[in-house]
């Protein structure tokens, strides 16, 4: 309990000490908060009630900073941790009715003021002085729609009358010039608005926090790994838990009601999707405990040559065996993967309703124009027929970050990412589901100029429905593009520096032998039978070491 005070204590100070940064600072002081969680043992132990009251204090704290900044999303994540240490803290609760207020959501806000109301008289004043102030608010607005429309039809009403015969006349005189310009007159093509890329939120911790997701705080929210390490630490780990971790994040996000019994259609393009290693699909089950079994079948949509080596290592059209790939107590993870179109797909599995039915799709970072007409007609064709099964699609696509201790700037949404979100909105009017955010959980592929080249970088669920989905067309689609001057071909890749060269190894190498050898002077131990602890906290010194004595850019590793 002392060392969980204690680092509470800490975070607030590093928080009022911070860079000036607001948003720099909350997210310093949550990520110090939840650490105290965890050095406390967390909360199912008993506690000491006055750790307990001091982080509903500090939660409630922070709400109000992100209301202050009319951020009522986060703000409201907040009231409901404060909320979980203490029920019945009356300002946490007065806070939370005020966010769902300003969200829309007046069920749940009312719900919130009864239950404040109940805890005395001073909340119950709270109460109606809030009832009251949206009383008057609601009042306002309704006098501001009066005002409007009173005005409309009194300018209506203040328009001169015409009698029938001139009207007549007039109506006939129109009509005679018309018809003379008529000929002579060229229809004038409608000019539409270019297309701007939709606003892509970062993701909060708070965010992705929801009832029946078990997160793994120590490594699915600690920065060291999934932004301090990118580009730095060993990439292995990032290929097998980022994709898993990722839908767990959209489901999160979205709030998705999901089937105990879940099959997922996982399509990618083979040629260029980063499945370097195989996928820890354990991490779905254990952050989902509501999941019974999982089915994933990969679905590769990519162009093949059928007497390429890929061609002759996987059949095309034909659906593989599945296979087990992770097991959680008597829950199980398995997978199943397909070498074609998705409508192939759907004819070979026609009579195996378990895997031909998805309860969720998940689009792999593939470029939805691709390099030809042809993957474009493909590509639509998918999501047309996803769009007819009414499932949701978890959509990733890969762009450039910002590298910690970096350049400034960014993230960058790369051409390939910008054209594929034109797609789902202009060319099937897709709509996203809460927005999309720049994911958390993204796979380092290369460096590039302005930071990382990394998938699963853009991260949304879009629930693609209507006749303009359904029936969406590679012409359609194009055509939609070319209105909104949106370039309809493909593009080229984010341009990376490439694999380390040998200069760059050996350069790597002298680094480590130069922290080694600090660590012999200081007496630390060094060598490969340290024990784990020692051996995370080498690599985050070491990579403190590369940013302070840089030896050309650090390598993937």
């Amino acid at each position: 309990s002392q060392s969980a005070a204690a680092a509470v204590l800490v975070a607030a100070v590093a928080a009022r000490q911070g860079n000036g940064n607001p948003a720099d600072a909350l997210n310093g002081l949550l990520q110090a908060a939840a650490a105290a969680v965890c050095a406390g043992g967390g909360r199912e132990k008993a506690e000491d009630a006055r750790v307990v009251e001091l982080r509903a204090t500090l939660f409630s704290n922070l709400a109000l900073g992100y209301m202050k900044q009319r951020q009522w999303r986060q703000a409201l994540g907040f009231c409901v941790e404060a909320l979980h240490d203490q029920p019945e803290n009356q300002k946490a609760l007065y806070r939370k009715a005020e966010c769902l207020g300003e969200l829309g959501s007046w069920t749940e806000a009312m719900e919130a003021l009864v239950k404040l109301e109940g805890l005395g008289e001073d909340a119950k004043r709270l109460a109606a002085q809030k009832k009251e102030a949206w009383k008057k608010k609601s009042k306002a607005e309704d006098n501001k729609q009066k005002k409007m429309w009173a005005a409309a039809l009194a300018k209506q009403e203040k328009a001169p009358e015409v009698s029938v015969e001139a009207e007549a006349s007039e109506t006939e005189a129109i009509a005679a010039v018309a018809s003379d310009a008529k000929a002579a007159e060229k229809p004038k093509p409608v000019v539409l608005p270019a297309w701007a890329p939709p606003k892509i939120a970062p993701t909060c911790v708070f965010d992705l926090r929801r009832k029946g997701i078990e997160w793994e705080e120590k490594s699915d929210f600690d920065d060291t790994v999934w932004r301090d390490g990118l580009g730095r630490s060993p990439v292995k780990m990032y290929y097998r838990s980022a994709m898993p971790l990722s839908l767990v994040a959209a489901i999160s996000l979205v709030d998705l009601d999901l089937e105990s019994q879940l099959t997922v259609h996982c399509l990618l393009d083979g040629n260029s999707a980063p499945f370097a290693e195989p996928h820890d699909w354990g991490i779905v089950l254990q952050r989902l405990p509501q999941l019974k079994s999982l089915m994933i079948v990969y679905i590769d949509l990519g162009t093949v040559d059928k007497k390429s080596p890929k061609g002759a290592q996987m059949p095309y059209g034909t659906l593989l065996r599945p296979v087990e790939e992770a097991k959680v107590g008597e829950r199980m993870a398995h997978s199943s993967r397909f070498l074609g179109t998705y409508k192939e797909f759907r004819e070979h599995t026609r009579e195996l309703p378990r895997i031909v039915q998805p309860g969720l799709a998940l689009w792999a970072d593939a470029p939805l124009v691709g390099s030809s007409d042809d993957e474009l007609s493909t590509r639509v064709e998918a999501l047309s027929m996803l769009a007819g099964s009414g499932v949701p699609v978890v959509i990733t696509q890969e762009s450039e970050i910002p590298e910690h201790g970096g350049a400034p700037g960014g993230p960058w949404l790369s051409d390939s990412a910008r054209q594929s979100l034109a797609v789902l909105e202009l060319g099937m009017g897709a709509k996203v589901v809460q927005g999309w955010y720049w994911n958390r959980f993204v796979i380092p592929l290369d460096q590039t100029e302005r930071g990382i080249l990394a998938a699963h970088a853009v991260l949304g669920v879009i629930r693609p429905k209507g006749a303009k989905a359904t029936g969406a067309t590679a012409k359609s689609v194009k055509k939609a593009l070319r209105d909104h001057s949106v370039e309809a071909s493909a593009v080229a890749r984010v341009a990376g520096l490439g694999p380390p060269t040998a200069g760059d190894a050996q350069a790597l190498k002298l680094q480590w032998a130069a922290f080694c050898e600090n660590l012999r002077r200081s007496g630390r131990p060094v060598g490969p039978d340290l024990p784990e602890a020692e051996k995370k906290r080498q690599m985050l010194e070491f990579q403190e070491f590369c940013r302070a004595f840089p030896a050309g850019r650090s390598p993937m590793m």
